[in-house]
């Protein structure tokens, strides 16, 4: 009897064991990333804050960038150029859906592209399709794009993040809640979305690529840097961007955490309000640049972890120039601001806090420099990345911080994004910048495919803005973040600093 009892109660425990570690094994695998800031939505018709991060997941488009920021084929199997260089034939992958079933083909490729321009929509990314005169369907999966010039950066503003091929049946059902439920073909989409809490992305069963090795992608948004760096600790998250270089001695001493880091991948500056008084004299701009001691905010703010600005164009894009050295030298901006009437001014200064590493303890090492020197900052720090964004285009202040990584990796976007005067008080050229000297240039340089003409005609124009102070340039910091130690295959993408992981495992797996 207790044989009979014992060899039921094994062939119960067997099929016990044998159920439980189907369960186990059921388990979806999720990557857990802590996140700095939530974005309001994920549409690609703006890009805001640590969006990048999610884009990469989200979307497929016509071309994707290589880590090093070399545009290569996603979505097109070949092109060709017209002897012209203004019309670009694209031949589309077949057999690619949508999320939703629908299939991506050159319809859904010129519904984005049109989609993005509507003048109502008023887009800030429809910078990148701009150049495109006409998207023309010329069969089901052949698209051709006529440019109202020759135009060089075309396949590198077709890889930025926030080029994504949308599905017109979603975006039409969904209306504004699109950006919060994208549909577009990438390896992730959006599972659920906890304001304040979390985005979940799930793997998405029709991709049409290499299967990622999780399931899911957790974006957990968690503003407090130190949280971030404790959860990453206790391996409740595996991840953690946007680091401060205050906690990287912390890291390197633990041997559960790997360092992930990029040298100078962003240009933090303060834009001026080139219309507001006194910021409309240069020898105001030129002054509030000799008060800051950059070489001391490198050392005791950024820890090392940052390096001198040469350019308003950083060595992060191809064809930066050095084209002056920033100097320190507060009895000479003491000097100036008195010449200019400016001595005791009282200026509106608005910087971000949590959007980017060390924002908040820039700013006020700036306002701190500013006070040195004789004018009154009213420095106002905004850790809601949508409102702060909408105070930049309010324009009521007399300066704005930015972080800027130069996304497309060329010259032209950087330019035309902040330093065109065509688009002159508007995202986000908020300083109203605007040098018809320097227009002239942006537009020959995106007319000019690469060679040694190309790399003169950006020289010229990073002297040309250098000289006319619209910023108060400050230095480039180096992207930071923080990984378990036993994972893999974090890919950083240079000039966008976007952490993707559709490569990322487990060591051994």
């Amino acid at each position: 009897m207790r044989t009979r009892l014992g060899l039921i109660f094994a062939s119960v425990l067997a099929l016990a064991i044998l159920v439980t570690g189907s369960l186990v094994s059921a388990q979806p695998k999720a990557l857990v990333i802590a996140i700095p800031s939530e974005p309001s939505h994920i549409d690609p018709s703006d890009s805001m804050g640590v969006q990048h991060d999610l884009n990469y997941h989200i979307y497929r488009k016509l071309y994707t960038f290589t880590p090093e920021m070399t545009p290569e084929p996603d979505l097109v199997a070949s092109d060709r150029v017209s002897s012209d260089q203004k019309t670009w034939t694209l031949e589309l992958k077949r057999g690619i859906t949508f999320f939703d079933g629908t299939p991506v083909n050159a319809a859904a490729v010129k519904y984005s592209i049109d989609r993005m321009l509507e003048p109502g929509r008023k887009a800030p990314m429809a910078i990148l399709f701009r150049p495109i005169k006409e998207a023309r369907v010329k069969g089901e999966y052949t698209i051709e794009l006529e440019t109202t010039e020759p135009f060089a950066s075309l396949k590198n503003n077709l890889a930025h993040p926030n080029a994504g091929i949308i599905s017109p049946k979603a975006d039409k059902e969904l209306g504004a809640r699109f950006g919060r439920a994208p549909v577009s073909a990438g390896p992730y989409m959006v599972e659920e979305w906890v304001s304040g809490d979390k985005i979940t992305l799930t793997r998405f069963p029709g991709y049409q690529g290499s299967k990622p090795y999780y399931d899911k992608l957790v974006f957990r948004i968690v503003p407090a840097a130190e949280t971030r760096l404790a959860m990453v600790e206790r391996n409740e998250a595996q991840v953690a961007i946007r680091m401060p270089p205050t906690f990287v001695k912390v890291a390197n001493a633990n041997s559960d955490l790997q360092l992930i880091r990029l040298e100078g991948t962003r240009l933090f500056y303060f834009w001026f309000n080139l219309e507001k008084p006194p910021l409309n004299d240069l020898r105001v701009r030129r002054a509030l640049n000799l008060a800051v001691d950059r070489a001391a905010i490198i050392k005791s703010v950024a820890l090392g972890s940052a390096s001198p600005a040469r350019s308003v164009m950083e060595k992060l894009i191809s064809y930066s120039c050095p084209v002056g050295e920033l100097e320190f030298n507060p009895d000479q901006a003491r000097k100036l601001l008195q010449e200019a009437g400016a001595a005791g001014a009282r200026l509106k200064i608005i910087a971000s806090e949590g959007n980017h590493p060390l924002d908040r303890q820039v700013a006020e090492a700036v306002a701190g420099y500013l006070r040195d020197v004789g004018v009154v900052p009213e420095l106002q720090l905004m850790s809601d990345v949508a409102a702060y964004t909408e105070a930049m285009g309010k324009r009521e202040a007399h300066m704005g911080f930015v972080g800027w990584g130069g996304s497309t990796a060329d010259p032209d976007q950087y330019f035309k994004r902040q330093l065109w005067g065509k688009i002159s008080g508007k995202p986000w050229n908020f300083a109203g910048y605007n040098n018809p000297k320097v227009d002239a240039l942006i537009d020959q340089g995106a007319r000019t495919f690469p060679n040694a003409e190309r790399a003169k005609i950006y020289c010229d124009a990073q002297r040309l803005a250098w000289n006319d102070w619209p910023w108060l340039i400050l230095v480039r910091l180096d992207g930071i973040a923080f990984a378990r130690a036993d994972l893999t295959g974090i890919d950083v993408y240079v000039n966008s600093q976007a952490h993707v992981y559709t490569d990322t495992k487990p060591k051994g797996k």
